[in-house]
């Protein structure tokens, strides 16, 4: 597996997910088996712009989500603000890994546990939720797409909640 390289914002070609997905279920979305893909290993923001584009700095287009034995995509659809999730590479060019930023570097190391699709009270599929854990400790990241970009927020054990714009995190 190739390692992204910390802080830098590298084209695509750069910044590889793995794409080994022997024995997982990658039918449809591919994520009935997230709870087999092993721990993650690093995290992806990606864009669709350069950084002088683009006016939600603070959010990305896409994540992708690397486990040990695939990855796993989710990125916002900016015709309708919906969300799609599938394994395989991300389609922003711009990307950065963000493996040292919380709450990623919390949870490298953890394991998908469970998986849910959200969808908003005008029927559209608009958010994903994963809960991460290891013995004793279970995290929930969710990632809603909200003006053509995600948010996200993840909720650690004990009820504290992390939130991407909240200057104090």
């Amino acid at each position: 597996m190739k390692a992204c390289a910390v802080g830098k914002r590298v084209a695509s070609s750069a910044v590889a997910c793995p794409t080994q997905t022997e024995g997982i279920d990658v039918t449809g979305s591919g994520l009935s088996d997230i709870d087999e893909f092993g721990q993650l290993v690093s995290a992806v923001g990606a864009w669709a712009l350069r950084a002088d584009d683009r006016g939600n700095g603070h959010r990305f287009d896409e994540y992708c989500l690397n486990f040990e034995r695939a990855s796993v995509v989710i990125t916002a659809e900016p015709d309708d603000d919906t969300i799609s999730i599938h394994v395989g590479q991300p389609t922003s060019p711009y990307q950065e890994d963000i493996s040292a930023r919380e709450p990623w570097q919390t949870l490298v190391g953890c394991g998908a546990i469970w998986a849910w699709s959200m969808t908003n009270q005008r029927g559209f599929r608009d958010g994903y939720q994963i809960e991460f854990g290891r013995p004793g400790e279970c995290w929930a990241v969710q990632f809603m797409s909200e003006g053509s970009a995600l948010s996200l927020r993840a909720i650690a054990p004990g009820g504290q909640l992390w939130n991407q714009f909240d200057p104090l995190q």
